[in-house]
């Protein structure tokens, strides 16, 4: 791979991702770690990352948005074939959805969210926030850099502004919308293969746009 060095951004107004060029260097970290461990992050690794990202820039952080960020961070990672969560994603009204995220900060509603998410410990019989170091692999060096690439093309929209982009025609969310006549179901999925299909699309497309505009 061999992109620009150049902050991903994202394109509110038209709904269109923009390819996020910054994170060519820590996929092809996670590709080789992938080689050799199988191992991908519980989403609630992902969504602590983002608050507290959101945190040391002081924005507030809201479940809706939350779950943005982090579809949109699984999104682009399937585009260079790594997955970075193990959870499936479901097709809801307000959008993508990881349900454990959900779970997890359901009863902040709209309000900003004030904590992090925890795991149990059964080695310490407790609960901990879980992180993305506590992760030998991927390298969680390279995942936060990758993330970091994410949150500084996103972290500047709004919850509404994100959910437009999700919700805009011909995003897996509207294709399983579609296939269910407008009407979701419980439950409904948004496959790995149908998101991977949709950004791999918009990479294709970033790539020719920038390869259109060195050229002229």
């Amino acid at each position: 791979m061999s992109y620009t060095c150049q902050s991903v951004r994202a394109d509110v107004k038209l709904g269109v991702h923009l390819m996020p060029s910054r994170i060519s260097a820590s996929v092809r970290t996670l590709q080789k770690t992938k080689e050799t461990d199988s191992t991908m992050y519980d989403v609630r690794a992902i969504a602590n990352w983002f608050i507290d990202r959101a945190s040391r820039d002081g924005k507030e952080m809201t479940a809706m948005k939350l779950q943005k960020l982090a579809y949109i961070a699984h999104g682009w990672s399937l585009a260079f074939d790594t997955v970075l969560v193990h959870e499936t994603v479901e097709a809801w009204k307000w959008g993508p959805v990881f349900r454990t995220v959900y779970r997890e900060f359901s009863d902040f509603g709209a309000e900003p969210i004030n904590r992090y998410a925890t795991a149990f410990d059964g080695s310490k019989l407790m609960d901990h926030e879980i992180r993305i170091d506590d992760y030998a692999v991927p390298a969680p060096e390279q995942t936060a850099e990758f993330l970091e690439s994410v949150w500084s093309s996103y972290g500047n929209y709004s919850a509404s502004e994100l959910m437009n982009m999700t919700h805009r025609e011909g995003t897996p969310w509207h294709q399983v919308l579609d296939e269910n006549g407008g009407v979701l179901p419980p439950y409904a999925v948004i496959s790995d293969d149908r998101i991977q299909k949709y950004y791999k699309r918009l990479l294709h497309e970033r790539r020719a746009d920038a390869a259109s505009t060195t050229a002229s």
